[in-house]
């Protein structure tokens, strides 16, 4: 019989699986953009990188918080920390592309690139998280009603 997980490795496997998942996508979308791009395209991937993880770590953070709530309250929390983080992803993401001052250092196409490499690798590797996690399951045994063994 081997040991059961604890709850904290079941919650924390998924998201370790995300974190490497999304630094790993975000390192080889940099690699990429450094033959390709150049300094500028290693650069943009970098910086969106950052700004993506940021936004799933704390997003995270909120979820974890929120499953304290037993009532409709955890689901709000989660909902309005969503559309805030959304809008603000989406301002930093504009506002790094189209900065005057931050268009010598950045390229949009590497920018959009290294969004979509942070978010794939994020989302893959928490489905495989998950995959991998064991959540163990009590079940009662099943007991025929009285009666129906005679």
């Amino acid at each position: 019989m081997g040991s059961q997980p604890g709850a904290l490795s079941v919650r924390s496997r998924p998201i370790t699986g995300a974190l490497v998942g999304c630094v790993g996508a975000s390192a080889l979308a940099a690699v990429v953009a450094g033959f390709v791009g150049g300094f500028r395209g290693t650069g943009s991937v970098a910086i969106v990188s950052v700004v993506v993880l940021a936004y799933f770590v704390s997003g995270q953070i909120v979820e974890s918080l929120a499953l304290g709530f037993a009532d409709v309250t955890g689901l709000a929390i989660v909902l309005a920390s969503y559309a805030v983080r959304v809008g603000l992803l989406g301002i930093v993401l504009w506002w790094a592309v189209s900065h005057p001052g931050l268009t010598g250092w950045t390229r949009p196409v590497w920018v959009v690139v290294g969004a979509l490499a942070s978010v794939i690798g994020w989302l893959a590797g928490l489905v495989t998280g998950h995959a991998r996690s064991r959540v163990a399951i009590y079940d009662q045994p099943y007991r025929a009603p009285a009666g129906w063994d005679e």
